[in-house]
C-alpha cells in the first residue's frame, strides 16, 4: 500500500488513466499529478479556478462543476500535462454535491434531484432531462443501469432512468434511523445509519 501526502486537505479526487486530479477542501483550484505505477507523484499542473465537483470521464478527460455560474466544464489533458478547456454547459444549478458518469451520460446531483447530461460529444454537451422534488435536500446519488438511488436524512428515494430522457419516481420511503451514507453493490443497497438519539 502506498500513500499520497499533500499539505492541503483533499476533498475530492478524480483518477484518470495517467493522472490524479485533486480538489482541496478549503482552497480553490485543482492540482494535477502524474501517476507512476498507479501512484500519484509530483504535481505537474494547477487550475486556479474555484470548482466544486470533479469526475473522470475517459482516457485523461475530466468534467468539473463551477458553483458561481452553475456551469459544467469538460477538460482534456494536453501533451504538457495541463488541463485544456474543451467546452462548457450552463445547467442553471447553483449547487452540485457530486457527479457520476455512465454510458456517455453524466448525472449531476443538484441538491433537490439531478440533471442528466449527454457527454457523448465533448464539444457539444447537452441536457437531456432533469428530475427534482421539493421535500428533501439530496445528499448523494448512486446509480445502476436503470435506477438512481438517493438519500436524505431518514428518506430513501429511487428514480427509474431506464429511459434517461424520462426519469420518474419509483418509490420514496422512510426508515427509523438517520442515513449517513448509501452504497449500491451488485443489486443491493447498503445503508450506513445512526440512531436518531445519537448527537
Amino acid at each position: 500500500i502506498s500513500s499520497f501526502n499533500r499539505h492541503d486537505d483533499i476533498g475530492e479526487m478524480a483518477i484518470t488513466n495517467n493522472f490524479t486530479i485533486s480538489k482541496p477542501i478549503y482552497r480553490s483550484g485543482l492540482r494535477i499529478h502524474r501517476n507512476e505505477n498507479h501512484i500519484p507523484n509530483n504535481e505537474t499542473g494547477y487550475i486556479s479556478q474555484y470548482l466544486d465537483a470533479i469526475v473522470s470521464v475517459e482516457d485523461d478527460d475530466v468534467i468539473t462543476f463551477k458553483t458561481e455560474i452553475g456551469e459544467l466544464n469538460y477538460w482534456n489533458m494536453s501533451e504538457d500535462y495541463q488541463l485544456e478547456a474543451v467546452s462548457s454547459l450552463a445547467i442553471w444549478e447553483r449547487y452540485c454535491n457530486g457527479m457520476t458518469v455512465s454510458n456517455d451520460l453524466l448525472y449531476a446531483n443538484s441538491n433537490r434531484g439531478f440533471v442528466i447530461v449527454d457527454i457523448s460529444d465533448p464539444e457539444d454537451m447537452a441536457i437531456i432531462a432533469r428530475w427534482a422534488q421539493d421535500r428533501y435536500r439530496i445528499e448523494s446519488i448512486f446509480l445502476d443501469e436503470e435506477k438512481v438511488y438517493m438519500f436524505s436524512g431518514l428518506n430513501i428515494i429511487i428514480v427509474d432512468i431506464s429511459d434517461p430522457t424520462e426519469p420518474f419516481l419509483v418509490t420514496d420511503f422512510r426508515i427509523d434511523q438517520f442515513i449517513n451514507d448509501l452504497v449500491y453493490v451488485n443489486g443491493i443497497v447498503y445503508l450506513i445509519t445512526r440512531d436518531n438519539r445519537m448527537p
